[in-house]
């Protein structure tokens, strides 16, 4: 959404074509209007020349359907925002099954970028829980929009490209990186930058912000609902220790000594 100086809105990019609140002409592909409940587009960034929009879902699209939601396929958009044309990327999770969450990205160049990915799991619960930040590039990635249709590959208006006629949350299911790279499309590449867990015993149970400071520095900020969880429909303080003394908040960790640099 976008808001003028003044604190109105004056725009929106989205992927309803009749939205008539769309004043500038940006439209993410129709694909993106599947997107899971609640798990939509929770990373946003533009790069260092103010050029790209860059966003990232947090988990894999209802696209066609819930189907597909063990998927650890994820989609990166950009939109150039002088000539309006969209691109698109996969990036592969860790979570396999589990269905991991990537929750926020901040630009390093045109073409790099940090993403935080976690799962669901306070360290208290689980000393093994994953809260990993990632440096990922787009250089060598396959933009989903630029591929030739071929006797296996079309482009649909509602689920975007298709391969054998099955979206690529379903291929991916079925034939796995692997069926993906045989047909072209490889996922952006991917390096650790910290692993929160091991370096922190990072206690909360999402990543929700990242603040590039420098070249060594990184700043991360947690999302703590308002202190409050729900289980099984059943509205819960949010703790952080066994004992249920500790409160979550909103607390900001400046990292050090990390290589932040772009190629």
């Amino acid at each position: 959404v976008h808001f003028n100086a003044d604190g109105l809105e004056i725009d929106r990019i989205n992927a309803y074509v009749l939205d008539e609140r769309r004043t500038s002409g940006y439209l993410l592909p129709q694909e993106y209007a599947n997107r899971r409940q609640n798990r939509g587009m929770e990373g946003l960034t533009i790069t260092p020349d103010q050029k790209k929009l860059v966003g990232i879902m947090q988990s894999t699209m209802s696209n066609p359907d819930a189907s597909v939601s063990k998927s650890d396929l994820v989609r990166i958009v950009m939109i150039d925002l002088e000539s309006k044309v969209v691109s698109q990327y996969l990036y592969q999770q860790e979570g396999g099954p589990k269905a991991y969450s990537n929750t926020a990205i901040t630009a390093l160049s045109a073409s790099q970028f940090l993403v935080a990915e976690r799962d669901d799991d306070f360290y208290k619960d689980n000393p093994q829980a994953f809260k990993r930040i990632y440096k990922i590039n787009l250089q060598h990635a396959t933009d989903l929009e630029k591929l030739k249709p071929t006797s296996t590959i079309r482009q649909d208006e509602q689920f975007g490209l298709l391969i054998a006629e099955q979206t690529l949350e379903q291929y991916v299911l079925t034939a796995g990186w692997s069926g993906l790279a045989q047909q072209g499309i490889y996922p952006v590449e991917k390096t650790l930058v910290v692993d929160l867990v091991a370096r922190l015993h990072y206690p909360h149970d999402k990543i929700e912000g990242l603040w590039v400071i420098d070249e060594q520095h990184l700043a991360v900020l947690n999302d703590d609902d308002y202190a409050f969880s729900e289980t099984d429909g059943v509205l819960e303080q949010k703790y952080l220790d066994q004992d249920k003394t500790i409160i979550d908040g909103n607390t900001l960790y400046i990292l050090d000594q990390l290589d932040l640099t772009a190629d």
